[in-house]
């Protein structure tokens, strides 16, 4: 049993090297991204983003709901009943540019549901 704890002691300076490299490549990369989500944003937009970000960072100890800003804002997406109905909505407005594809696209979706 020595043996394998002196082995994982010896060879964790090679894993954490490893481990050291990989996390410097990441901070390039997001650094890369944080400079060009930087030039297509403007000056008022970084503005508010630092203000609620320094304001997030103050108040998370009291009120955890203030780290919300860190996380994903994406809508819904819609259900496969949802879709068909306003499908069939732009159909019958004449939306569509094919008559009848609402209900060509909906038996393709049953049919690679079956699949």
């Amino acid at each position: 049993m020595n043996d394998n704890n002196w082995k994982k002691l010896i060879n964790i300076v090679l894993s954490l090297v490893k481990k050291y490299v990989k996390a410097l490549d990441g901070v390039k990369m997001s650094m890369e991204a944080f400079g060009s989500i930087c030039k297509g944003a403007s000056r008022q937009d970084i503005i508010s983003w630092s203000r609620a970000e320094a304001e997030a960072q103050a108040g998370q100890l009291k009120d955890i709901t203030k780290m919300d800003i860190y996380g994903l804002s994406i809508k819904d997406t819609p259900t496969k009943a949802e879709l068909q109905i306003q499908l069939t909505q732009d159909e019958e407005t004449g939306n569509r540019p094919i008559h009848g594809s609402a209900s060509w696209i909906s038996n393709r979706m049953r049919i690679q549901e079956v699949q």
